[in-house]
């Protein structure tokens, strides 16, 4: 009986990548190198100051593809890199605007990165449990 919650759609994948991202509002260069990547967005080393839900343009390239990938994206997360496993300041990007194909492209790719070892422990859907519990299903 599964009682963690699922909170990413797909998983994400160590990849350390030149990209280029900018903010859409004055097209400025808030990052330039990818940390980590999935079909649904990416993880970018950035130390310029961001807007939560930011919209920003990407670009990026995987080595072994020859193509150019671009996408309209905004700002999830903005990390800190306070805790001990950061790699520093870095901002989660969700893609927007990725067509099917580059969305199929990166997926297929990424098959063969290895999946990051988790950081932290999965974490329990209490609510769900309790739900579980009420219905008679524990």
């Amino acid at each position: 009986m599964n009682v963690y919650t699922q909170e990413r759609v797909s998983v994400r994948k160590r990849i350390s990548l030149d990209c280029k991202v900018l903010r859409s509002r004055d097209m400025r260069v808030i990052g330039e190198r990818m940390l980590d990547l999935s079909p649904d967005g990416m993880l970018l080393s950035s130390t310029d100051p961001v807007l939560l839900r930011e919209p920003v343009l990407i670009t990026f390239r995987l080595p072994s593809l020859s193509r150019t990938f671009t996408a309209e994206g905004e700002v999830a997360r903005i990390l800190q890199g306070r805790r001990p496993k950061d790699h520093g300041r870095a901002i989660g990007v969700r893609f927007q605007n990725f067509d099917a194909l580059s969305r199929m492209l990166v997926r297929t790719e990424l098959r063969r990165v290895p999946p990051p070892l988790p950081s932290r422990a999965k974490r329990l859907d209490y609510a769900g449990l309790v739900k579980r519990i009420d219905l008679g299903k524990w």
